[in-house]
């Protein structure tokens, strides 16, 4: 299957293509996972995945059209200068946001990265004289730190801090 990237697509299901990943993932410490599997239909269901997974996100704006698959474009959105992002090309900081979502899947080699672990319910437990807490500073569908500090102030409530309107 070829991933489809084109901005505005009905049919779009990735923001970036196979391609740009690679480009991208040449330049990164962790880059052996995805050359491992870049080549085959394992790199493009990772890069779905982690599409989808950004879609789960609420962004600020509204959908450039009503026809488009994916959330990005989008109207109203400004970057750090004030400056409106287009409305036909999804922004730098989405693409990044999906290919460092696509190397931590690729790298913890795991087809259910973002499947539960079953112990979301528990602070720690033991059988017999061994005893395990749960670490729940990572939980089943979070956004690695590094991802997360790529939408941050894109997403709704995100930027850590008030909106100031100039007057």
């Amino acid at each position: 299957m070829a991933i489809n990237s084109t901005p505005l697509d009905a049919a779009a299901q990735s923001y970036v293509s196979v391609a740009e990943m690679t480009a991208y993932a040449v330049l990164r410490p962790n880059v052996a996972a995805w050359t491992a599997i870049a080549a085959g239909t394992a790199g493009e269901a990772v890069l779905v995945a982690a599409c989808n997974r950004l879609e789960s996100e609420r962004y600020k704006g509204t959908k450039a059209t009503s026809g488009q698959r994916l959330k990005w474009p989008r109207y109203g959105v400004l970057d750090d200068d004030d400056e409106e992002y287009a409305a036909d090309v999804v922004p730098r900081f989405i693409k990044e946001a999906q290919m460092e979502l696509a190397l931590a899947v690729a790298n913890a080699g795991a087809t259910d990265f973002f499947a539960d672990t079953g112990l979301e319910g528990f602070d720690s437990t033991s059988v017999g004289p061994l005893s395990v807490t749960i670490n729940h500073q990572f939980m089943a569908g979070q956004l690695p730190a590094t991802v997360a500090r790529l939408l941050s102030s894109m997403t709704r409530g995100g930027g850590g801090g008030p909106s100031l309107v100039r007057g």
